[in-house]
């Protein structure tokens, strides 16, 4: 099977629930399908939604939600240890 119908299994279904105005969602979905279809077989895209973008499932029924992004603080040195 190639990596296109791969990719048509992965993200076809969900094709229809973007507006096809919606080029970022649309980007979103194609790069997860891509990313799924190449390197895990095994998940699917259960659903769309916007917090988080999608909800992935494997094959033995486990879903996993996207990770929040974590908070941080960037700490440099002070210029004369440099």
């Amino acid at each position: 099977m190639s990596i296109s119908d791969k990719l048509e299994l992965k993200i076809g279904k969900h094709l229809d629930q973007i507006d096809e105005n919606d080029r970022k969602k649309s980007t979103e979905l194609c790069q997860m399908g891509k990313l799924l279809a190449t390197y895990y077989d095994g998940y699917e895209i259960e659903e769309l939604s916007e917090s988080p973008d999608f909800i992935i499932s494997n094959s033995h029924g486990k879903k996993y939600n996207a990770p929040k992004p974590i908070p941080y603080i960037a700490i440099t040195p002070p210029i004369e240890s440099i």
